[in-house]
């Protein structure tokens, strides 16, 4: 740590001439140069690194409030803290490099001062690197250059970093650029303030501006260019907006301006932009205001300023923006503002900000025959950005055998015709401006009100077993009347394979792979089961033989069912004392996981009667439960 040191010619904690710096995690703290520089550091040579550690509280009558690097020097500072330092009548508030390159990553600059120019940080030349780092309420009170002054011949690189309430009393409340190249991506500035000209960036001719992925609002000039001053910039999926400026261009003021894919919006007082030469655009741009484009697009339908994922704020646009599938894909620019691919709907979004593509999922329901049914389409949809309210959900196909009413709560009703029951589908989606959901499908399940089978008045499952029938998994017991269900039958491993393939409308073949089952009529069923792979047979290894007039016990229907449901969750869980050591134990617990069974000895439920045959009513609730 260097803390509390004095200095009369310059480097108040360390004075270095022809030689290098490596410091991490070192503090310099309350140090002074009287009528000097550097009052932490003043050093020429290089390279010199400076990574963790904090920059606090120092201050320097003369250039570089914590330090002052000469000679072209190599200069790398990572994840440093540097607040409240000051360069109390010249530029610089915390660092001042000249020439060479300056490389800022992960660190934070916070309430810097200086009295001339670069409230945080002067360079003079050479290139400048910033990368993840944030550039907060800097000052720079009696010039330009808020947070960073770049002198003539100076190159910037910024990445994913925040500008924000930094203020200069001239040119460029965040950045000044004298002249010289500045790219910016991915970054924010944001309530930035200049008394005069780019509240937020201000760029003297010559100079070579890109702004690309990048967000600007509530940034004020006092005379000019709310956001952007320059002779000539490019602006690429910009979102600049809702910023202010005395005299000309609440956002942009610049000589000559292109835009690709940007959203100029929200001036706050004159007109938006003010470009003195024809704007060049690739045809895909929104302006508030006729000022920027040529035409007023008017709302952009923005939301504020807000954490929507990725290193920095943005705004997010509205389910209904017009910018939402409006922009033109620009070479090399493959992601948003916050990393998010482009594009995710049928085009790229105007602006920072690439909108996430709802995905609507699948429903299932059930109600009785002539009984309407309120389905919660939207409570199991993914909306990652939120852009989706609940009244614009809206019915896409409407149902065969009934109606739909799309609700305001994120709810559609079905109601069947009159006397139907069986199952019936609509979709559904979203309704946008741009058209930018996905469609999902609902599937209700009717059931008959009067039982179609005269033998289950007493069953436990007259729910499974009506459903099991209206959805055509069974037709009965006693063809060809098939009035009766015969629930405490037990099922045979034909009767299963029945059961399955028209619970799943399995892929038929045409191999035969069982020797036993030429006369059964259920060979169709069987040999659709085995090309599925839900069962291999009944006699391993050969598994020649199927058996279908077999009774199916409860522990190979665990096997039938976790094969063509595909379960995979619950192995090893042990839900049951009765089955250790079985062949079908590990299907057992992962039927019991998945709620499909919950065991033999109710209410306790701690055995699965793994040897005991299964009837056709426990199948119908089997069935049931792996489907609802």
């Amino acid at each position: 740590m260097f803390s509390n040191n004095s200095a009369v010619n310059g480097g108040g904690g360390l004075y270095l001439t022809g030689g290098s710096i490596t410091a991490t995690n070192v503090d310099f703290t309350n140090n002074t140069a009287e009528n000097a520089a550097g009052a932490g550091v003043r050093a020429t040579g290089g390279p010199f690194e400076f990574t963790g550690g904090t920059w606090s509280g120092n201050s320097a009558d003369q250039i570089g409030g914590v330090a002052r690097l000469l000679g072209d020097p190599t200069v790398t500072v990572t994840g440093v803290t540097a607040s409240g330092n000051e360069a109390v009548n010249a530029d610089g508030g915390a660092l001042s490099v000249d020439g060479g390159s300056l490389t800022i990553s992960e660190a934070t600059f916070t309430g810097n001062t200086a009295g001339d120019s670069g409230g945080a940080v002067f360079v003079n030349g050479g290139s400048v690197t910033i990368d993840q780092s944030t550039f907060a309420e800097n000052t720079a009170t009696n010039v330009s250059g808020g947070a960073i002054w770049l002198n003539v011949g100076t190159t910037l690189a910024v990445t994913e970093s925040i500008f924000s309430g930094n203020d200069a009393s001239n040119h460029g409340g965040a950045i000044r650029q004298a002249s010289g190249s500045t790219t910016i991506g991915e970054s924010l500035f944001e309530d930035n303030t200049t008394g005069t000209y780019g509240g937020a960036f201000s760029a003297k001719a010559p100079s070579t501006v890109n702004i690309v992925n990048t967000t600007m609002v509530f940034n004020t000039a006092g005379n000019s260019g709310g956001a952007i001053k320059a002779d000539g910039a490019t602006i690429t999926f910009a979102t600049i907006t809702s910023n202010t400026a005395g005299t000309a261009g609440s956002n942009i003021r610049s000589a000559s301006l292109t835009a690709n894919s940007s959203v100029s919006a929200y001036g706050k007082t004159v007109e938006e932009c003010k470009v003195d030469a024809t704007v060049k655009t690739n045809g895909a741009v929104f302006g508030g205001d006729a000022s920027c484009f040529g035409v007023a697009d008017g709302d952009p339908k923005l939301g504020g300023l807000a954490g929507n994922g990725g290193p920095t704020k943005t705004r997010l646009p509205a389910y209904d923006s017009p910018l939402i599938n409006a922009g033109k894909a620009v070479s090399g620019v493959s992601l948003d503002q916050r990393g998010i691919s482009r594009p995710e709907g049928s085009a790229v979004d105007i602006g920072a900000v690439e909108v996430r593509e709802p995905v609507a999922v699948n429903d299932k329901a059930t109600t009785n025959e002539d009984v309407a049914v309120k389905v919660s389409v939207k409570a199991n949809d993914s909306d990652p950005d939120g852009v989706l309210t609940n009244s614009s959900v809206a019915t896409r196909k409407a149902p065969a055998h009934g109606s739909t009413t799309d609700n305001s709560d994120g709810t559609i009703t079905y109601r069947p015709n009159s006397g139907y029951f069986g199952t019936d589908t609509f979709t559904y989606g979203y309704n946008t401006v741009s058209g930018l959901t996905d469609t999902a499908t609902v599937t209700i399940t009717i059931n008959s009100v009067g039982s179609r089978f005269t033998d289950i008045g007493d069953s436990l499952f007259i729910t499974e077993i009506e459903w099991m029938a209206d959805v055509g998994i069974t037709k009965g017991c006693n063809p060809p009347d098939n009035t009766r269900f015969c629930p405490t039958t037990n099922v045979t491993r034909g009767q299963m394979a029945a059961f399955l393939n028209r619970a799943f409308d399995l892929p038929s073949t045409t191999t035969d792979y069982f020797i036993d089952d030429n006369d059964s009529v259920f060979e169709g069923d069987i040999n659709r089961l085995a090309a599925s792979g839900i069962t291999k047979g009944c006699n391993p290894p050969t598994n020649d033989r199927f058996c279908p007039d077999g009774k199916v016990t409860r522990g190979q229907m665990a096997a039938f069912l976790v094969r063509a449901y595909r379960y995979t969750a619950g192995l090893g869980a042990d839900l049951f004392i009765d089955d250790d050591g079985t062949v079908f134990e590990a299907d057992n617990d992962r039927l019991g996981t998945a709620g499909v069974t919950r065991g033999c000895n109710p209410p306790t439920n701690d055995r699965y009667c793994p040897n005991n045959f299964v009837t056709r009513e426990q199948m119908a609730a089997f069935l049931y439960r792996a489907e609802h």
